[in-house]
């Protein structure tokens, strides 16, 4: 149960991932830790704000909310009918 669990979080964190990347306001990736799919930012520009780093926060969540209300179907790979939202 565990497994299918973490696999529903994995696909609904790379829609979230994909979400973001389409807006054109921040590019994030993706990494396995612990077997679990991570999302990633980089911040390597000096002039980077904590303000800038809300504001991907915010799409994260924007993205999210989108997922839910659309109720859209994320499926994991191993089962073909869990849902989100």
């Amino acid at each position: 149960m565990m497994k299918l669990r973490n696999a529903r979080f994995d696909v609904l964190n790379e829609a979230i991932m994909h979400g973001v990347n389409a807006t054109g306001k921040a590019l994030l990736s993706h990494t396995k830790l612990n077997d679990k799919l991570t999302l990633r930012l980089s911040i390597g520009n000096i002039r980077t704000t904590e303000k800038h780093v809300r504001q991907v926060w915010e799409l994260l969540n924007e993205q999210l909310k989108l997922l839910v209300k659309s109720k859209v179907n994320v499926q994991s790979p191993t089962s073909g009918s869990d849902r989100v939202g």
